[in-house]
């Protein structure tokens, strides 16, 4: 609930997110390099589909990573966005994530 956050945060939490993080950073009246402003703005893939192949592959990791199966699972999602978007490097960061966390098992 809105009401239960006190102050600046309430102002920052009231407001549309649909801009991102950069609603936030306007409300905290922070100044950002250029850089710093199209890593907040710009979208890690063009693609819908990778994008949802990475949310399911990073559900799975995250919700069911003690579980070989679902880490192969995740794996694959993470594989099918690549395929989709070869220069999506989040679902890089996935498969890395998975091959690591299998290695330690």
């Amino acid at each position: 609930m809105i009401g239960n956050v006190p102050g600046p945060q309430q102002k920052c939490a009231s407001r549309s997110v649909a801009r991102g993080g950069v609603v936030i950073v306007g409300a905290l009246k922070l100044k950002l390099l250029p850089q710093e402003i199209a890593a907040v703005t710009s979208r890690p893939t063009g693609s819908p589909e990778a994008y949802q192949h990475y949310l399911m592959g990073r559900s799975l990791f995250l919700h069911n990573g003690r579980d070989t199966r679902a880490l192969r699972v995740a794996r694959d999602e993470f594989g099918k966005a690549i395929e989709t978007d070869a220069r999506y490097a989040r679902a890089y960061a996935g498969i890395a994530n998975c091959d690591s966390y299998r290695l330690c098992m």
